[in-house]
């Protein structure tokens, strides 16, 4: 069974790195400060790193859900 996860304040990468090594298989690394993404992006360029306000984030996938699910109806 393979652990998944999603990185909140990832910093430059540290424990992520960490849980990485110990089999998670990370969704997304999520920070706010755009000099530690650009970090992240350059070390682990194969990792998906969502820049930005983590309450934003949160909002536009809400109303993406919402959307879909208006369509489905």
């Amino acid at each position: 069974m393979t652990l998944t996860s999603i990185e909140i304040c990832a910093g430059a990468g540290g424990q992520a790195l960490g849980l990485e090594r110990a089999g998670f298989a990370h969704v997304s690394r999520v920070e706010l400060d755009p000099a530690a993404c650009q970090t992240l992006r350059i070390n682990r360029n194969h990792w998906h790193v969502t820049e930005g306000d983590l309450c934003h984030q949160i909002q536009v996938a809400l109303e993406a859900a919402a959307k879909t699910a208006v369509r489905q109806a």
